[in-house]
């Protein structure tokens, strides 16, 4: 499992809430999605015209899918890491 070090937060607690960095590519026929997501905060909202591939980051995030190529990490924990071979 890769360990990454999240980034300090601020003195109010929002060192405390989740992060998210999606970093990935994804192909599905003739549809490549890049994703490049950091972010901090309870939750997460994707929002989107129909087809802009919402649902697949969520797949991938949930173990779904595979990307071709990059890094899905939450809280600092890698769950795929393409680079070390984490899948």
């Amino acid at each position: 499992m890769t360990t990454l070090t999240p980034a300090s937060g601020a003195a109010d607690g929002t060192s405390m809430m989740p992060t998210f960095d999606l970093e990935f590519t994804l192909r599905q026929g003739g549809f490549t999605l890049d994703v490049a997501i950091h972010a901090r905060g309870r939750a997460l909202a994707l929002f989107g015209p129909s087809g802009s591939g919402k649902t697949t980051i969520v797949e991938a995030v949930a173990g779904l899918r595979s990307p071709e190529r990059g890094l899905i990490a939450v809280n600092g924990t890698a769950l795929v890491d393409t680079r070390t071979g984490l899948s």
